[in-house]
């Protein structure tokens, strides 16, 4: 996993599948079907472990625009993971990012490429600049 810098925006972003990163920041995963399920998981982790980051898993797919992702989403339906699953593009993508801070539904995410597609590059040229605008 590869952290990528979002700290200005207090919200750690790791995308899932790129080469470590060396950080001394503890963290828990969750997994949750919905930002409901994922804020109380979110409790119950940050009880358990409160010094450590609370990070979602989320499934990604990315497209230019929201039908052709949710296409593509259906054709890889077999493969993607249980939990929370985002087909969409990145502006909607940093919409959720920006919706899971400021509800303070965990303190970051990690984003779990659904496909062959890499979005790392698309992470850090579309949708960090944009966080928290």
């Amino acid at each position: 996993m590869t952290i990528i810098d979002a700290s200005r925006d207090h919200m750690r972003v790791e995308v899932a599948g790129d080469p470590p990163n060396d950080s001394d920041v503890e963290f828990v995963r969750i997994r949750a079907h919905d930002l409901r399920e994922a804020a109380r998981r979110a409790d119950d982790a940050r009880e358990q472990t409160p010094h450590q980051d609370v990070l979602l898993e989320i499934g990604v797919l990315l497209a230019a625009d929201a039908r052709t992702a949710c296409n593509a989403l259906a054709d890889a339906r077999p493969a993607v993971t249980d939990g929370f699953t985002y087909a969409g593009t990145p502006e909607g993508l940093t919409s959720l990012l920006n919706d899971i801070r400021i509800l303070d539904i965990a303190d970051g995410v990690v984003l779990l490429p659904i496909g062959a597609t890499p979005i790392a590059d698309t992470i850090r040229r579309e949708v960090l600049p944009r966080l928290n605008r």
